[in-house]
């Protein structure tokens, strides 16, 4: 499977080796359990995309339209959103979800296989 996924910039920090075997938390999900682990990623379809629609503006939504031709359009485009808007915050860090990633899933174990598309 394929999944857009939100990251801190305390999670983000490296290469993009460094997200392989993370955890990729949909909305609500295992948020408690977050502190023993050496970081997560949330899944961005499940949890925000629809709200970030209709505040990224024409931006993001030109991005979505060109989704299957060029998907790091759409990867950069959410996060200058993030970026610039200060939105959306990971609750057990504290920290802003900034980074954007399409990433492969292990569909057993919910963790990122391989990241193909990172924003810069």
């Amino acid at each position: 499977d394929t999944r857009m996924v939100l990251a801190s910039s305390h999670t983000a920090i490296g290469t993009k080796e460094c997200f392989k075997g993370l955890t990729i938390l949909h909305h609500g999900e295992g948020v408690q359990n977050c502190h023993n682990t050496p970081g997560v990623v949330h899944d961005c379809v499940l949890r925000t995309i629809g709200f970030t629609l209709l505040q990224g503006g024409r931006p993001l939504q030109t991005a979505v339209l060109h989704l299957e031709k060029d998907p790091k359009e759409l990867v950069q485009a959410t996060s200058h959103w993030l970026r610039t808007s200060r939105r959306l915050v990971e609750v057990h860090t504290k920290q802003d979800l900034t980074h954007v990633l399409l990433v492969d899933m292990d569909s057993a174990t919910k963790k990122v296989k391989q990241v193909r598309i990172r924003s810069s």
